[in-house]
């Protein structure tokens, strides 16, 4: 997976899963409840280890990435004029959010590389 496209990736998981946010909690925002936060950072969070598992560290940091810049655009482009005043803010504060997800593909670039050096090693006997 290149750059280009993870990145890509990311911003569609972000955008969408801070829409999915909206939808489940009946807010906006999704720091507006517990289940909009927690939404967007399982949907991130897999997308990432995911990525990872699957492909390496490079692309799941260009997915984050994405991620974070898919969670600032959509309220900015479907948000009220009031929403995009707070943008500056927004982007500070939806760093929270990419926290878990990152941690989320650091884990799945660990168990990428342990079950690579375990296939190198053989069968055990």
């Amino acid at each position: 997976m290149n750059f280009v496209v993870a990145l890509i990736a990311g911003i569609a998981c972000g955008a969408g899963s801070y829409a999915l946010g909206g939808v489940l909690s009946g807010t906006f925002e999704p720091f507006d409840s517990g289940i909009g936060f927690l939404s967007t950072q399982v949907v991130l969070g897999c997308a990432a280890f995911w990525v990872a598992y699957k492909y390496s560290a490079k692309p799941m940091l260009a997915m984050v990435l994405g991620g974070y810049f898919g969670l600032i655009l959509y309220p900015y482009i479907f948000g009220s004029s009031e929403t995009r005043g707070w943008i500056l803010l927004g982007a500070i504060t939806t760093l929270a959010l990419v926290v878990m997800p990152l941690l989320a593909g650091l884990v799945g670039v660990l168990m990428r590389r342990l079950l690579q050096s375990r296939a190198e090693k053989g069968p055990a006997e």
